[in-house]
């Protein structure tokens, strides 16, 4: 069944030097993700 995901990042898994970002991301990764499935949904006909 054809599928469409949307995957928003939070922070680089470990990519970063020092401590994992994931709580300074987090919001405004979520927030993006969801204004973007919005705007998909919008656009559809």
């Amino acid at each position: 069944m054809p599928f469409i995901a949307f995957r928003s990042l939070s922070d680089l898994a470990g990519g970063d030097e020092g401590p994992n970002q994931i709580q300074t991301f987090l919001t405004l990764a979520s927030e993006n993700s969801a204004a973007v499935v919005r705007a998909f949904v919008k656009a559809l006909p």
